[in-house]
């Protein structure tokens, strides 16, 4: 079952002010996906609140991922519940993306489900040389293609205005893993623990 509050006991966990805390892994292309051709990423994750104090772009904040200016490769977002200037609205939307190194499009899926301040979610981003994966609390949720063709389940996307695909083609390289942010513009305040990463795709239901 899903927790509802707090870690159990005898669990630990990070918990980020979402002003400046953040936990850093020092860079390795082995966590990339050019490098291992999957990857795998999990973590319990624990929003404190639905609108941060620190978040960028459309009103998003990035709680885990790896690049930085430049550098981009991956990442988990989430946006605030109110304050967001998309259209239509993600309140509290949380997305896995693959980016180009510049970082200025990516391709991901998300889920966008009610999300209730202090409520542990277990979320799990899966990359292949061409789509993304998202499961939440155990269920899978969606997949998006991001580079090739659509094998039929898994969307394209287009660059904006155009009908040319959005192609992304990751770069790796020895930029960090960052936990609690991704390259210092936004943090989450809450909570992360039980964060694993493989270099594989893990069975993928659709």
């Amino acid at each position: 079952m899903p927790r509802t509050s707090a870690p159990w006991p005898g669990d630990v966990y990070l918990k980020f002010n979402g002003l400046g805390d953040f936990v850093e892994i020092p860079g390795t292309d082995r966590l990339s996906v050019d490098t291992t051709g999957a990857l795998t990423i999990a973590a319990w994750m624990r929003p404190d609140i639905l609108n941060f104090p620190k978040s960028e772009g459309s009103g998003y904040i990035h709680w885990l991922g790896k690049g930085e200016s430049g550098r981009q490769e991956w990442t988990f977002r989430m946006y605030n519940r109110d304050n967001t200037r998309e259209i239509p609205p993600r309140p509290n939307r949380i997305s896995f993306y693959v980016f180009n190194p510049p970082g200025d499009l990516g391709v991901g899926s998300y889920v966008q489900d009610t999300v209730e301040p202090g409520r542990w979610i277990h979320v799990v981003g899966v990359m292949d040389f061409a789509r993304t994966h998202i499961y939440s609390d155990g269920i899978f949720r969606g997949c998006d293609t991001y580079r090739g063709p659509s094998d039929g389940n898994c969307p394209l996307h287009y660059i904006p205005g155009t009908r040319d695909q959005l192609v992304m083609v990751s770069q790796g390289g020895a930029v960090p893993l960052r936990l609690g942010t991704r390259d210092f513009h936004s943090f989450l305040q809450g909570g992360l623990t039980g964060v694993r990463v493989w270099k594989t795709a893990h069975p993928r239901r659709r």
